[in-house]
């Protein structure tokens, strides 16, 4: 695909900064947030890339919320930091939405910095991308979201079982309460890896973060999977390009 065919619909591009959550947290790395979603979390963090309606109380600027930038562009604002050995985080929104060119993207940056270490955040409803060292944190989504699994999702999960036992595949799930545990503990495909499962409770402020971090935290030990935090919200709050 050439590069005039395969624009990104971008989000932001922001760091080096703190990754606050799953199994990379606290390490530095650089953000690319891709626009654009396939669901509409009642709690998402960040609608400003896909909430163009109001959704969720707020309606958000599609022209003035998302760029298309072409893959040079991108590569171009994330150079520096890749030559400094930084993890890149893609996240949005969706990042899989946008596959073709994420694949071109990814086979780019390689070519520049063989060993970076890429991330992809995603909400595990669409199968993984060609590249083998792409390490994915997938967060399926429960009762508390508002948002209804799907059957044919158990599926699109269960494709990602072969990088999970590579450490590849992270599954992280946004806790409110038990009942949440209960719906994620029914998606998890079977011969998973409890070390690469994460409970991390639900909130944008470091009181809403409180208010779920008992139950989460008890839980995770109950099953045997990790508690994760939420640095970012716990050191800067609910602040973007941060």
């Amino acid at each position: 695909m050439s590069e005039e065919m395969a624009p990104l619909k971008v989000s932001e591009i922001f760091g080096p900064t703190i990754q606050g959550e799953g199994p990379a947290a606290g390490q530095i790395a650089m953000f690319l947030r891709l626009s654009g979603c396939n669901l509409d979390c009642s709690w998402c963090d960040t609608p400003y890339t896909w909430d163009w309606t109001g959704k969720n109380g707020t309606v958000y600027d599609k022209d003035v919320e998302e760029t298309k930038m072409t893959l040079n562009e991108v590569v171009e604002q994330l150079h520096h930091s890749l030559n400094e050995g930084i993890r890149l985080i893609i996240t949005g929104g969706e990042p899989l939405l946008q596959k073709p060119a994420l694949n071109s993207l990814i086979q780019k940056l390689r070519e520049i910095e063989p060993d970076i270490q890429i991330d992809i955040e995603t909400n595990g409803t669409i199968t993984p991308l060609e590249d083998e060292d792409v390490m994915y944190v997938i967060s399926p989504k429960v009762g508390s979201s508002g948002v209804t699994h799907r059957s044919r999702w158990k599926q699109v999960l269960e494709s990602y079982l072969r990088k999970s036992e590579e450490g590849n595949a992270h599954l992280k799930f946004v806790i409110q309460d038990e009942n949440d545990v209960e719906e994620a503990l029914k998606v998890i495909p079977e011969g998973w890896n409890n070390f690469s499962i994460w409970f991390m409770p639900e909130g944008t402020t470091s009181q809403q973060l409180d208010n779920h971090n008992e139950v989460t935290a008890e839980m995770a030990m109950r099953h045997g999977v990790n508690y994760g935090d939420r640095l970012h919200v716990r050191i800067w709050g609910d602040r973007r390009g941060i």
